[in-house]
């Protein structure tokens, strides 16, 4: 899903075209995936060292990382930055 979104936002600048609310929108969707994973990476950490015993050992390290979350919130001032950039070219349009 991350990645067909990221190549229609390739194909678009490609094209000349980037600031559409279409990217705006796939932004937004990429950054709700990635949310979606770190949640539930945590939650599979969670899990394992819930049914973790001693005599079946599960070792899942949570290996907390900023990296993630920072992507996720970029990615959504990203989508932000889009569909401004889309609303702002429209308004021109519509003034020439």
């Amino acid at each position: 899903m991350v990645f067909s979104r990221l190549l229609s936002i390739v194909e678009t600048v490609r094209a000349g075209d980037p600031f559409i609310t279409r990217n705006a929108s796939r932004l937004q969707t990429i950054a709700w995936a990635v949310l979606a994973l770190e949640l539930s990476r945590l939650m599979v950490v969670g899990i394992a060292n819930a049914v973790s015993s001693p005599g079946r050992p599960i070792h899942v390290d949570l290996k907390l990382s900023v990296t993630p979350w920072l992507a996720v919130l970029l990615l959504f001032v990203l989508a932000r930055v889009f569909e401004q950039g889309a609303r702002m070219r429209e308004e021109l349009e519509g003034t020439v």
